[in-house]
């Protein structure tokens, strides 16, 4: 982890790292599938059925697009393949990392807003 201001930041190495260290995790077709805890979320949340992770990695393929353009093409196509590959699945987390950090926050915040629950 690097240091700085006195608070710690992830960067790409200490995320492997993390990943490394983390649980494996079945998912509902029964693949091993090794994302890191702070990671479970949206479509790579544990306990979520297979309609339910193509639905959520269907909003944030279309929430890419229409927030980051041309910078998020590779986000898509990741998140595209996710919907039938777990290891896809696994790197459009790291996709999603490698976005500029406002383009991400926009995702995030919008795909949070989308999916919040309903009192």
């Amino acid at each position: 982890m690097t240091k700085s201001d006195g608070h710690f930041a992830i960067t790409p190495h200490t995320r492997a790292h993390v990943r490394e260290r983390s649980p494996r995790v079945t998912d509902t077709l029964g693949h091993l599938v090794t994302v890191a805890l702070a990671d479970r979320f949206g479509p790579w949340a544990n306990g979520i059925s297979e309609p339910e992770r193509t639905a959520r990695l269907r909003c944030l393929r279309a929430l890419t697009h229409l927030i980051c353009g041309p910078r998020g093409w590779t986000l898509c196509d990741t998140l595209e393949r996710a919907e039938t590959d777990p290891d896809a699945l696994v790197r459009s987390v790291d996709e999603l990392g490698r976005l500029p950090a406002l383009d991400r926050r926009k995702i995030l915040s919008s795909f949070a807003h989308l999916h919040r629950r309903r009192r």
